[in-house]
């Protein structure tokens, strides 16, 4: 889900596309929230697998 949200902002913020004077500026703060997020997810993501993992192994 994260990923998309990335994408979704890469494709609507970047360079890569020409939106001209309609692109929004997104500021350095911006930026951080989105990388960290998605550190974050990531982390409790695999956390939960590895929490599922010994879980299962001591069943």
């Amino acid at each position: 889900m994260k990923q998309l949200l990335i994408a979704e902002m890469r494709n609507k913020y970047s360079d890569s596309h020409a939106a001209g004077s309609n692109r929004i500026k997104l500021e350095e703060h911006h930026g951080t929230l989105l990388v960290n997020s998605a550190i974050t997810f990531s982390e409790f993501l695999l956390a939960v697998e590895n929490n599922s993992k010994t879980k299962t192994s001591h069943d």
